[in-house]
């Protein structure tokens, strides 16, 4: 790590903050231990792929001209996925000149757009110093360190030099004042640095979901973090995170998706009694010893509901590009012989999305779904299903106490209570400390960043 800082000419501490991230992130919690891939043997594969990856750059990369330097209001960085685009095309119309970094192809020649792919056309000067210490210095002297601790050191290195490369490229060409990203568990240490030592003034994350305990969301860095309520951060600052200001904005998606749509006539959505709002489980979600288990039995209450009042409709939402999920046989065995409708949004052509759904249904409940706290702050309760209170993913979450469920008796009672009642506005929480009111969204959170 010194070696690199002297290479670099990156402080120390901002290369031990980066370390964190990664070895966080390579962390598997129920087991207690690091992946298989920090054993010292494989450092002797990894030490060609360290040295293979410079190959690559050295191959690829190209010296820009000056005159391509190129100044910018607002950067948004790390946006790979096609709904963020649109969110993020929206903002971009509150600033003169912006650039959206992105890794989907279909932008490579767009105007401001910087397509990133795969650490090809580098902006650096390839000497005989480079070749030193790229080649023969670093890799030899990672191997004899990862022999000597019985650790493969290259994975953290190599993921430090990934980031010191791609980033000291683009900002030395691109700069801004302001920087923003939607994905807090992806944020670096490093790229702020280098983004403001290249010029940047602030750097911005907006939230877009919950985070977990001790999973995703240790370790968030940027000046500004935009959450969606005045408490759906508390898990991310008891997380070693260095944050030096929390602003709630409210929700970038549900603007972008159910308040600026406005062609939408929710009298033509089927009402539903009761929608779960499922999400795509994945490893990082499985924290304890019964996680998998207490899933699945979350679908047997929505079986048992549903024949014990078989009049109930009740759905389960999922996100079309999820819909294979819905064919674990787990679940299906869960929902058999039940009136349990798997809802994708293709019986209307995906003319809605589940926000829709969310507003239209008379009661909602969810695993662990960032739409759960959303439709909270907009005057919807939702239900997190937690049996024997065992899930530990909003461990110290004070806020969802009241909205937490932890056996099937008290499942079926707030249901039905919410079934019963979801005419009547009943004010009887602080709506914001979930989500603040989100229909201006865009404008407000242009404002922030402004100023910041």
């Amino acid at each position: 790590m010194k070696s690199i800082s002297k290479i670099t000419d990156i402080p120390l501490n901002i290369l031990e903050k980066e370390s964190k991230h990664y070895l966080q992130y390579n962390f598997n919690n129920k087991k207690g231990k690091y992946n298989k891939k920090f054993f010292y043997l494989y450092s002797f594969f990894d030490f060609f792929k360290f040295l293979s990856f410079f190959l690559w750059i050295l191959l690829f990369s190209k010296k820009e001209n000056e005159n391509e330097n190129k100044s910018f209001d607002l950067i948004i960085d790390d946006v790979d996925h096609q709904h963020s685009i649109n969110s993020f095309n929206e903002l971009t119309k509150y600033f003169s000149k912006t650039l959206i970094i992105t890794t989907i192809k279909k932008y490579k020649n767009s105007d401001n757009y910087l397509f990133f792919d795969k650490y090809k056309s580098l902006n650096f000067k390839f000497n005989a110093q480079f070749i030193y210490n790229f080649f023969c210095y670093l890799p030899f002297k990672i191997l004899k360190l990862s022999i000597n601790s019985k650790n493969n050191l290259f994975g953290i290195n190599l993921h430090i030099l990934k980031i010191y490369f791609k980033y000291s490229s683009i900002f030395q060409n691109k700069k801004a004042k302001f920087l923003v990203q939607e994905r807090y568990y992806r944020s670096s240490s490093l790229k702020n640095f280098l983004f403001k030592k290249f010029g940047g003034l602030s750097v911005s994350i907006t939230q877009r979901v919950l985070p977990i305990y001790s999973s995703f969301g240790m370790f968030v860095d940027c000046d500004n973090f935009f959450s969606l309520g005045k408490k759906s951060a508390e898990i991310i600052l008891n997380q070693d995170s260095s944050i030096n200001k929390v602003i709630p904005i409210g929700s970038l998606s549900m603007c972008q998706n159910y308040f600026n749509n406005n062609e939408i006539n929710l009298n033509e959505l089927e009402t539903y009694d009761l929608l779960d709002l499922e999400s795509r489980m994945a490893d990082f979600n499985d924290v304890y010893d019964d996680f998998w288990d207490d899933w699945y039995l979350k679908f047997q209450w929505l079986n048992k509901l549903s024949k014990s009042k078989p009049n109930l409709k009740i759905g389960i939402k999922i996100r079309p590009e999820h819909a294979s999920m819905m064919n674990n046989s787990k679940i299906k065995d869960n929902i058999k012989n039940s009136n349990i409708k798997i809802i994708d949004g293709s019986e209307y052509s995906f003319k809605f999305n589940t926000y829709h759904y969310a507003f239209k249904a008379k009661s909602l409940c969810t695993w662990i779904s960032t739409i759960g706290f959303e439709m909270l702050g907009h005057g919807k309760k939702c239900f997190f299903i937690n049996p024997s209170l065992k899930n530990t993913s909003y461990k110290d979450f004070s806020i969802l106490d009241k909205f937490t469920i932890d056996n099937y008796d008290s499942f079926e009672r707030n249901i039905l209570n919410e079934i019963n009642n979801f005419d009547k506005n009943l004010d009887d929480y602080e709506k914001d400390d979930y989500c603040l009111k989100s229909h201006n969204v865009l404008q407000e959170l242009s404002k922030k960043i402004k100023v910041s």
